[in-house]
């Protein structure tokens, strides 16, 4: 998973077309926007399509906003990875060591055999 700087670097990376912040803007044509719309409620998504209509809105204003939008969805996911990632560790290292520990055991076993010694 992405860590943050490159999600903001992804999201920068976004074309948009070459309207000034002052012109008014087709959201239904901006990647932005749609992009945007899938993280939003209905209330939110109103707010923001008006904006883009109104004028006055900068595109980086507009990926700032999907950028936090898109952290704010990925952080519980991401923290799940983590943890699992964490724990899957944790159990590989559990059971290597089983294996391990019983080979040793054995091997233990056979030199104190050949040295004469008993357990």
């Amino acid at each position: 998973m992405d860590d943050e700087k490159i999600l903001l670097k992804k999201v920068k990376q976004i074309p948009t077309d070459t309207k000034t912040v002052e012109e008014p803007k087709d959201p239904d044509t901006c990647n932005v926007y749609n992009m945007c719309k899938l993280f939003l409620n209905e209330e939110e998504n109103q707010s923001l399509r008006s904006r883009y209509q109104a004028g006055g809105l900068s595109y980086k204003e507009a990926k700032d906003y999907l950028y936090e939008k898109l952290l704010a969805f990925l952080k519980p996911i991401q923290e799940k990875y983590a943890s699992i990632k964490d724990q899957e560790i944790v159990d590989l290292l559990k059971k290597n060591s089983e294996k391990v520990n019983a080979i040793s055991e054995k091997k233990i076993a056979e030199v104190y055999k050949k040295v004469g010694f008993s357990l």
